[in-house]
């Protein structure tokens, strides 16, 4: 046999018999509502700064994003080592060069849809922190090729502009 009785929850909530730390007591409990409650325009307005909050959060894991990508590229060029191969340098110039340049370039299309009027100073602070993330990956690419040799750090890479030297024979 079914019976049709309501939860047990329900007795708890409103027999004043059954109240925690209330003893027989003639007032009746006072239940607290939920927010979902709430009037329409206060709803609206924690709404709007909450939405604001979401969106500044989101462009701080945007900004950080080209950061947390690096620790992988250094092993990966690492592993691929630092002689002259295609794969090499294809792997180094796409990684360290390409992919944060195109970053940069296409930052106002990652950025435009979390500007708004209230948050513009804190996403302008995270656009910022996009372009040191991207340049620090331009950096360790940078090292990357001084690594493999490409970049002209010694004399003997600068033979062609040097004068020969000149001896002179005095007896």
């Amino acid at each position: 046999m079914v019976s049709n009785t309501l939860p047990h929850w329900f007795y708890e909530l409103t027999d004043r018999t059954q109240a925690v730390g209330v003893a027989m007591s003639s007032q009746p409990r006072k239940v607290v509502k939920p927010d979902i409650f709430e009037g329409s325009e206060k709803r609206q307005k924690h709404g709007k700064t909450n939405e604001d909050a979401l969106k500044v959060k989101r462009a701080w894991e945007l900004a950080l994003a080209p950061a947390k990508s690096l620790p992988m590229n250094l092993i990966m060029s690492w592993f691929s080592g630092n002689s002259m191969q295609m794969i090499t340098m294809s792997m180094t110039l796409y990684m360290f060069f390409l992919s944060p340049m195109r970053q940069i370039m296409s930052m106002g299309q990652t950025f435009g849809h979390l500007d708004g009027k209230n948050i513009h100073s804190e996403i302008l602070m995270t656009k910022i922190v996009f372009i040191l993330c991207a340049v620090i990956t331009m950096v360790a690419g940078v090292w990357k090729v001084g690594q493999m040799g490409l970049l002209p750090t010694h004399t003997s890479d600068w033979l062609a502009w040097q004068e020969p030297t000149v001896y002179s024979a005095s007896f």
